[in-house]
């Protein structure tokens, strides 16, 4: 099992079970994860041999609060400051998200556009992919404008592609084999 996935599998299994304190958990986290993704001097901080433990515990926890952190998850943050696990975590945030969808019993799977989606539609294509594979799929949205038009979703290693840019790769192909054959 990864870092990772073993403290957030120990963060899942000391949250309430229901999804209001797993959604703000969730939230609290990434907003944490966040701060240090963009604050290099927090970063350096929390990582350096110069800030004794004592002091990383008590600078989370100042930040922890700031941040509106519930004292479950300023604890948790306090104990991987202890433990020199800081650097992990927004790896520790993905695979929450994923711990937590497999706990629901249901499959994380990814929803690539061109364009951003409105809830509604990534919460229509998620009913729409639970339907299709028998188990609940929820769907972590990202936009990349490489795909010009269209959608490209992954789910349990298959990515079903339906972007402008394979439709024109696949016209493409088909044109070069008629091609071969004609000649």
């Amino acid at each position: 099992m990864s870092v990772a996935r073993t403290y957030a599998s120990a963060l899942l299994g000391v949250l309430p079970r229901d999804a209001a304190s797993l959604d703000q958990a969730e939230a609290q986290l990434s907003a944490f994860a966040a701060l240090l993704a963009e604050r290099a001097d927090v970063r350096a901080v929390l990582s350096g041999p110069l800030t004794s433990t004592q002091e990383k515990t008590g600078l989370v926890s100042a930040l922890a609060s700031r941040l509106g952190c519930s004292q479950l998850v300023t604890r948790f943050l306090e104990v991987c400051a202890q433990k020199g696990r800081l650097g992990w975590a927004s790896e520790i945030l993905a695979t929450f998200r994923t711990v937590r969808v497999e706990a629901e019993g249901g499959v994380l799977g990814t929803l690539e556009s061109a364009d951003p989606l409105s809830e509604a539609d990534i919460a229509d294509l998620s009913r729409a992919f639970t339907q299709v594979l028998g188990k609940k799929v929820f769907l972590a949205a990202k936009v990349n404008p490489g795909l010009l038009a269209g959608l490209r979703v992954t789910v349990m290693g298959t990515t079903y592609d339906g972007s402008l840019q394979s439709q024109l790769a696949r016209l493409k192909k088909k044109m070069v084999e008629t091609s071969f054959r004609n000649h």
